[in-house]
C-alpha cells in the first residue's frame, strides 16, 4: 500500500531513496508517575533525601510532596536526572 507522498507528520518523515520512512524523534515517557516513591539523589557525600511522592509531571520535570501533601523545597520542579526510585523491596 503506498502512502500519499503529501502526508505531513512531524515524527514521521520519507527519505528521499525510494520514500523509506524514519523516525524522526523518539516519543519521551517521563519516568515517574504521580503517587510513586522517589528519593531526591544525593550530591558529593550528602546521604539521598526521602523517600517523597511524586506529586505532578509536567515534561519530565516532577513536583515531590511529602506523605501528608505537604509540598518538598516549596513545590520546586525536578529533573529526571535529580531523582531516583525507591526499591520497592526497602
Amino acid at each position: 500500500m503506498d502512502l500519499p507522498k503529501n502526508i505531513q507528520d512531524p515524527k514521521v518523515s520519507f527519505c528521499d531513496d525510494g520514500g523509506r520512512p524514519k523516525i524522526n524523534q523518539y516519543s519521551t515517557e517521563p519516568q515517574f508517575r504521580p503517587n510513586d516513591q522517589v528519593y531526591i539523589r544525593a550530591v558529593g557525600t550528602t546521604p539521598k533525601e526521602g523517600p517523597f511522592i511524586v506529586a505532578s509531571v509536567n515534561d519530565a520535570k516532577y513536583t515531590l510532596c511529602d506523605g501528608s501533601g505537604k509540598a518538598i523545597q516549596n513545590g520546586k520542579m525536578f529533573e529526571e536526572k535529580d531523582i531516583e526510585p525507591k526499591d520497592p523491596f526497602e
